[in-house]
């Protein structure tokens, strides 16, 4: 009896390691279409062995012997993703917000921690469907612009530069400009005070002024 119990153990064991044909799979999410695929049925598929389980985490440790980062990483699923199927994870969910409503579970306690924990990790770098999300967010900012605008900005000169000043000068409305202020006052009459004072008497009088009053 006990033979047979090692037996069926050992025969348990090596069926749980067996790979189904076709697996593993080395392919990466690259949309969230896929990802809601992966996801949306009652048990989650194991791409390195092809078995179905509920939640993954127990799984690649015991029997491939791999972290569920490391899972992630391979086959491009989001880092914040739980390796679980939907009911799964509501389940936990909900144990999680009725233990914090009751005090069981205390922010306050673990915030700290936690945060110490993120800024301290390396910076994980960024996964497919995060770009692919990404550029689908720019095609819809960007849809009926034809990218001029962009293009005129980026080959402007910059304020202050040498040719930023002369393409200000070189400007119609500049010439236009001149010109107004050249024949603005022919055939007008100049009181003798605006004669005055657009020659620059008032500044000739103000100087000798003063240098009178040093002279004194």
């Amino acid at each position: 009896m006990k033979k047979q119990n090692q037996k069926s153990n050992i025969e348990a064991k090596a069926a749980r390691r067996a790979v189904m044909p076709g697996f593993p799979v080395e392919v990466k999410f690259t949309t969230p279409e896929e990802l809601d695929a992966y996801f949306g049925d009652e048990k989650i598929v194991c791409l390195r062995c092809g078995k179905k389980y509920r939640t993954l985490g127990l799984h690649l440790k015991a029997i491939h012997g791999m972290e569920l980062d490391e899972y992630r990483e391979i086959y491009g699923i989001p880092w914040t993703y739980g390796l679980a199927c939907p009911e799964n994870l509501e389940k936990h969910s909900n144990d999680a917000k009725e233990k914090i409503a009751s005090g069981v579970w205390r922010l306050d306690r673990y915030g700290d921690k936690a945060r110490e924990k993120a800024h301290s990790s390396p910076r994980k770098p960024r996964q497919p469907v995060s770009d692919t999300l990404l550029a689908r967010n720019l095609e819809k900012l960007n849809k009926g612009k034809t990218g001029e605008d962009a293009k005129r900005r980026k080959q402007a000169s910059k304020h202050g530069t040498p040719e930023f000043k002369e393409k200000m000068r070189a400007r119609p409305q500049v010439e236009k400009a001149k010109e107004m202020l050249r024949t603005y006052w022919k055939g007008r009459e100049q009181t003798e005070e605006h004669v005055f004072k657009r020659t620059g008497g008032h500044k000739r009088n103000s100087a000798a002024l003063k240098d009178e009053e040093k002279e004194k």
